[in-house]
């Protein structure tokens, strides 16, 4: 598991796609994160599309030196203005951890 400072910037990325598993922009990207405590640190903020890539996001979530160590929840939602369309969210890296 990768380790970050407190107080470093950390890049989470994320992929979309639809499901025909072809990559696809939604009409919103956003990304929660939650302390390991319960904290919301970031709610609901747009993702950046990567480079004018289709399908590919990222957020730069500048953590603070008081930031609860531990493991926070990621959570991306991609939503569409079309009723009962599916995406799929994939994280590209795996669990981290701020210490």
């Amino acid at each position: 598991m990768k380790s970050y400072l407190r107080g470093t910037t950390v890049r989470i990325k994320a992929t979309i796609r639809d499901i025909d598993d072809t990559l696809t922009d939604p009409i919103t990207t956003t990304i929660t994160i939650t302390d390991p405590d319960g904290t919301v640190r970031v709610s609901a903020v747009a993702m950046t599309n990567t480079g004018g890539s289709t399908g590919l996001y990222h957020y730069d979530w500048q953590t603070v030196t008081t930031e609860v160590r531990g493991v926070p929840m990621i959570k991306v939602t991609a939503t569409t203005l079309v009723s009962g369309t599916t995406y799929t969210v994939i994280r590209e890296e795996e669990l981290f951890e701020i210490v």
